[in-house]
């Protein structure tokens, strides 16, 4: 079960929105929390394994991802494999689905664990309302970069 779930409209078409997530190695290019971000050296472009880093605004900071599912126009799971962050584990969850000829939904749920142990399950409620706050805001740029496209 996810630990939070939300959904956004785009008014944009689903083929445009899903390109702007499926150039797996430019989410920087949307993301304002994020400093850089490129795909690591042997990873395919796109697709299930392509793997990422994200580096974060404050220049200390990073995420390695990878894509553990994947559908065209419809499904990307994409996991946290490693970062230097408080997280263990993390999985995004995000699907696609055109409302109209020019109108995009896409549902993201995220499910996650901490590291330290009973430390980190303490922490898991501050944590959610951060993680929620990331990804509304990530999912906010990514309808503005679409839009404007």
């Amino acid at each position: 079960m996810a630990d939070f779930e939300l959904d956004i409209l785009i008014n944009a078409p689903l083929e445009t929105v899903w390109q702007s997530w499926d150039r797996f190695g430019d989410i920087a290019k949307f993301s304002k929390g994020l400093r850089a971000s490129a795909l690591l050296a042997g990873s395919p472009a796109t697709g299930q394994g392509a793997k990422r880093r994200c580096d974060m605004k404050n220049g200390k900071s990073y995420l390695l991802e990878e894509i553990r599912a994947y559908t065209p126009m419809e499904r990307m799971d994409i996991a946290v494999f490693e970062s230097n962050l408080p997280v263990k584990t993390a999985l995004l969850q995000l699907r696609f689905s055109a409302r109209t000829a020019s109108t995009t939904r896409i549902t993201a749920a995220m499910t996650f664990t901490l590291k330290y142990g009973l430390l980190g399950r303490l922490m898991k409620i501050p944590a959610r309302k951060e993680f929620r706050g990331d990804i509304t805001r990530l999912l906010a740029a990514n309808k503005a970069y679409t839009e404007a496209a």
